[in-house]
This record gives C-alpha cells, sequence and structure tokens, in this order.
C-alpha cells in the first residue's frame, strides 16, 4: 500500500493560505515539510530547494519584464 504521508505539504499548502500567511514561506516549508515525511536528508532537500529555484528564475525574469516596460512606457 502506497504510503500518503508525503502529501502532508498538501494540508500545509491548504493551511497557510487560509491562515493568509507568506505565500512563498508556505510553499517552502511545504516542501519542507513533504521532504522529511518522505525520509529525504536535508541535504537532498537543499539541493531540490536549489534546483527548483534555479529552474524558475528565468521564468519570474520573463514575467517582471513586460510591467516594467509597460511602466516605462507610461512614465516615459
Amino acid at each position: 500500500m502506497t504510503a500518503y504521508w508525503p502529501l502532508i505539504g498538501v494540508a500545509v499548502v491548504v493551511a497557510g493560505f487560509a491562515l493568509k500567511q507568506n505565500p512563498i514561506l508556505v510553499v517552502v516549508i511545504a516542501g519542507l515539510a513533504s521532504g522529511i515525511v518522505a525520509g529525504k536528508s536535508p541535504g537532498d532537500l537543499l539541493e531540490l530547494l536549489g534546483k527548483a529555484f534555479i529552474n524558475s528564475r528565468s521564468l519570474l525574469l520573463f514575467t517582471l519584464t513586460l510591467p516594467v516596460i509597460g511602466v516605462l512606457e507610461r512614465a516615459g
């Protein structure tokens, strides 16, 4: 039978958003909670978090480009 305990991160996300906490902090804590329950070492968790940050950084730069262009156009 499959262990469902690593899905505790979903409950952490739901609870964090229901309590109106900082979304980034809630997601990071949920990831750490899921990783710890799944039996990952702290080094493995840190590596996964770092890889996810580096992979999403290019998406963040693309997403921030559009509002900056809009502000520059409006400001002249």
